[in-house]
C-alpha cells in the first residue's frame, strides 16, 4: 500500500511528460502564419498640433513597411496640416494623402 501512491504519482507524472512532449513536437511543426497587407486610413481636418505625433506613431509601427499602407484623408484643412502631410508623404513612400472637402 505504501508503494501504491508513489507508483500512481509516477504514472501520472510520466503521462504528463509524454503529453507535454507530444504537444511541443506538434508546436514545432506549425508554420508561422503569413502576414497580411494592411491599410490604415486616418481622417484629418485642422490637426496641425496632432498630425506629426499621429504620423510618427504610424510610420514607426512594428510591421513590415512593404506590407503597410497609410492613407491620410485631409478633409479641407485650413491650417498647416496640408504642409505637414505633404512633408510626410515626400519622406515616407507608404503614406498617401487624399484631399477632400472644401479647401
Amino acid at each position: 500500500m505504501i508503494f501504491l501512491i508513489p507508483a500512481i504519482l509516477f504514472v501520472v507524472y510520466f503521462f504528463c511528460l509524454i503529453t507535454l512532449w507530444i504537444g511541443l513536437e506538434n508546436l514545432s511543426q506549425c508554420s508561422q502564419p503569413e502576414l497580411l497587407h494592411v491599410s490604415i486610413i486616418v481622417a484629418m481636418r485642422n490637426e496641425e498640433t496632432n498630425a506629426r505625433f499621429c504620423l510618427d506613431a504610424l510610420v514607426n509601427q512594428n510591421y513590415p513597411s512593404k506590407l503597410l499602407e497609410i492613407i491620410i484623408v485631409d478633409d479641407g484643412s485650413s491650417d498647416g496640416t496640408p504642409l505637414i502631410l505633404n512633408e510626410y508623404q515626400q519622406k515616407y513612400p507608404l503614406i498617401s494623402v487624399v484631399k477632400t472637402g472644401q479647401m
